[in-house]
């Protein structure tokens, strides 16, 4: 999920160390998870539609060597999320 990850539970634990309440904190939080959750979706549903992964689709957008460059961006997001 979109935050099932260490670095989602360590936003929630900074922004209350900061002085926000719980509630402050959690909301803040859904409505950035929310921002995110468009493209995330509008990707998604693309790949869905025509049977293919992100990468292949990027080669539209992109060409076949522009594309490995959103490849390698999404490849260390992952990372960052999951450690």
């Amino acid at each position: 999920g979109l935050v099932v990850c260490v670095p989602a539970y360590t936003l929630a634990g900074s922004v209350i160390d900061l002085g926000m309440s719980a509630f402050q904190g959690i909301a803040c939080i859904a409505i950035a998870n929310l921002i995110v959750l468009l493209p995330m979706v509008l990707n998604g549903h693309a790949g869905c539609k025509y049977g293919v992964p992100f990468p292949v689709l990027a080669r539209s957008a992109f060409g076949i060597k522009g594309a490995n460059v959103p490849a390698v961006m999404r490849a260390l997001v992952g990372c960052g999320w999951f450690g």
